[in-house]
């Protein structure tokens, strides 16, 4: 070998060496934040899941340590509070796996908790291994009645992509909770008049006869009725009379307003969706403060009958035809808005149909409205405040966001949140607070669960 080429190896092996020794750029650290910073123990909720978010995905499996400052209240299921998992000596370990963006815990009152007046207990993120505290480094819990959330993070729960429950929201307690949406058909209005509502959220459809004796109704009277009474693209226009309207107009329910006289008052052939939900004829009046409802299966001369006593407590009293009234809406102070699926009028050529939306959010009826703000020009999230209330119009009925927040997606692409825009809820008890989604997903790319974050305005 000549001088040259061993020159060129000796330079090429120096070259090869320094290049190995070159250290890998470092990876910053993953930030640990909690997902508010105030939640509120009461008697109405007792219990409520606090959440810790990753800045990304971990890439490997640990924990991480919480500490908890429990003021002047006592740890334990018998004493003021515990947490699930549970803590020993005021330490909390959270494990985490690979792979994992958020862990939760969940804090309940115990069963000797008894205050004379407001409390504060805090958790505090201690260690995270690889982690570095965020700015939410902390949460404050408070055991008051008098609770009102500034912000938070919360995630709404429709029972994944079948969509099978409800979630109710309730921004002032950062509460949100999800109930089976099959679990009623009608719902008796409590206000002022007489109404009855349809369940939208599970298509039930209401039909009425040029009849209203209940006992004389056959299934001769029924004829053709499966092929009509249909919601989706295989409904035709007819059918929009017989769902409710989507703005929550009482004059435009598929039940007329119920009469207190019973023979003003027709009979309702009610459509249910699910195995073993048979369709119902119905009949119902008034009676004193509140309803009769009478009811059979449609070829039946069994007909049950049952009273329905209007409360103060709650927008509806909400009824099964298979097994009578029962708990669905909470109560009227303790939600701001509904999310899963809803039934709208759908434009179809020039007349409309009734359609089943997914992903659609329905407000409280009760004092509560909502306003849409496009992000433009110097309109942002985080600059909007209480002084630009004036500038945006608030809609009281209950489809006002409906879904306004989302976009559909088409043949070549899925649907997805907006980001040009936010919406300000005024909810019954008049806070303003601002809301922006965030995601429609789970981690395993479903639908069925969104996100949202809010903030009140001051």
């Amino acid at each position: 070998m000549n001088k040259i080429s061993t020159i060129s190896l000796m330079l090429l092996s120096f070259l090869v060496a320094l290049t190995g020794c070159e250290e890998e750029e470092p990876v910053a650290p993953i930030n640990i934040n909690f997902n508010s910073t105030s939640i509120n123990i009461n008697e109405e909720n007792q219990e409520a899941q606090i959440g810790l978010v990753f800045s990304r995905a971990a890439n490997q499996a640990g924990n991480v340590s919480v500490n908890i400052n429990t003021s002047n209240l006592v740890y334990g299921e018998e004493n003021d509070f515990y947490t699930e998992p549970a803590a020993e000596g005021g330490e909390l370990i959270l494990n985490y796996e690979s792979g994992q963006s958020e862990i939760s815990f969940i804090i309940k009152a115990g069963s000797g908790l008894n205050i004379d007046s407001d409390e504060n207990i805090e958790f505090m993120i201690n260690s995270a291994e690889t982690f570095q505290i965020g700015q939410n480094g902390s949460i404050e819990v408070a055991f008051s009645e008098n609770f009102i959330a500034e912000s938070g993070t919360l995630e709404m729960n429709a029972g994944g992509p079948e969509f099978t429950q409800q979630a109710f929201v309730d921004l002032s307690k950062i509460n949100s909770t999800s109930i089976d949406k099959n679990t009623w058909d009608l719902g008796f209005y409590n206000g002022d008049g007489y109404h009855v509502m349809l369940n939208s959220t599970a298509q039930v459809m209401a039909r009425p006869l040029d009849k209203t004796d209940l006992s004389t109704v056959t299934a001769e009277d029924t004829v053709g009725f499966a092929s009509t009474m249909q919601i989706g693209f295989t409904a035709t226009p007819p059918a929009a009379a017989w769902v409710d309207e989507p703005n929550g107009d009482f004059s435009q329910t598929a039940i007329a307003p119920i009469s207190s006289n019973e023979a003003e008052n027709k009979v309702y052939i009610i459509k249910r969706l699910g195995e073993g939900r048979d369709w119902k004829k119905v009949k119902i009046t008034q009676n004193g403060d509140g309803y009769t409802i009478a009811y059979a299966n449609i070829g039946s001369n069994d007909i049950e009958t049952s009273e329905i006593t209007k409360s103060e407590s709650h927008n509806f009293i909400h009824f099964d035809l298979d097994n009578g009234t029962t708990d669905f809406e909470p109560n009227k102070e303790s939600w701001d808005f509904m999310y899963g699926t809803y039934t709208e009028k759908f434009p179809f050529g020039p007349n409309e149909i009734p359609y089943s939306f997914n992903d659609f959010i329905i407000l409280n009826r009760h004092n509560t409205s909502a306003a849409m703000v496009m992000v433009e020009g110097n309109t942002t999230y985080a600059d909007f405040n209480l002084q630009q209330i004036e500038e945006v119009s608030f809609n009281n009925a209950v489809n006002a966001i409906g879904s306004s927040w989302r976009q559909g997606g088409g043949p070549s692409s899925a649907p997805a949140v907006f980001d040009d825009r936010f919406f300000i809820v005024k909810d019954s008890q008049e806070n303003y607070y601002k809301i922006r989604f965030i995601s429609m997903y789970d981690e395993n790319n479903e639908r069925g669960i969104t996100t949202f974050e809010f903030e009140i305005l001051k």
